[in-house]
């Protein structure tokens, strides 16, 4: 019996380590809209709440986020919105997530920021313990792209929120929902800041 539980042991912290090896858990989402403002800066830029959205990619330690960016400009007063979102996946590609729908099937422009890769380049060769994984070598990808938002339509929503269907180029969809309660806080910081430069 004893013997059966130090065999055993390795394998169950394996099983609790490899969903992340090699990969460090990402950082909380941001719980607070958040200001970048200077005097000496032309523009002010507000970065509204995360929202964790489920995306099934099944990544222990990774966040799928989306949050409102929005950007001032002091001089002219015009602003700018992107929903920012953050999709990690495994697979044997990049989606590349390339347009976006309102939900009245009106066209969102969609930007990209960034795509990755990371990986466990020991993922086959992990040792855990005296045991060695058995598990494939595995690609984590993630991309960040921005969809702009018309400023009208952040306040128009501002009572009801919204939904964006996200098509990628590799066949795959998702919808996000941005409830009201984002929306007001990030309109409230927005326009505090409107009223700080007001000519």
């Amino acid at each position: 019996m004893r013997r059966l539980i130090n065999l055993l042991l390795p394998c169950l912290a394996g099983c609790a380590s490899l969903a992340t090896v090699g990969l460090p858990a990402s950082a909380p989402p941001r719980d607070s809209v958040s200001l970048a403002d200077s005097e000496f800066e032309p523009s002010t830029d507000i970065l509204g709440i995360e929202t964790v959205y489920d995306s099934l990619s099944g990544l222990a330690g990774r966040y799928d986020t989306f949050f409102i960016h929005s950007r001032f400009y002091k001089q002219t007063r015009r602003t700018t919105h992107q929903l920012v979102v953050r999709n990690y996946y495994r697979n044997s590609g990049l989606r590349f997530w390339e347009r976006a729908n309102l939900d009245d099937a009106r066209s969102l422009e969609v930007t990209p920021i960034k795509r990755d890769v990371e990986s466990c380049s020991g993922y086959g060769d992990c040792v855990v313990g005296n045991a060695v994984s058995a598990i494939r070598p595995t690609r984590f990808h993630y991309e960040d792209f921005g969809i702009g938002l018309p400023d009208e339509l952040i306040r128009a929503r501002v009572s009801t929120g919204f939904a964006v269907k996200v098509y990628a180029r590799s066949g795959e969809t998702m919808i996000l929902r941005v409830p009201p309660r984002i929306i007001s806080l990030q309109l409230a910081a927005l326009d505090s800041i409107a009223k700080k430069y007001a000519k």
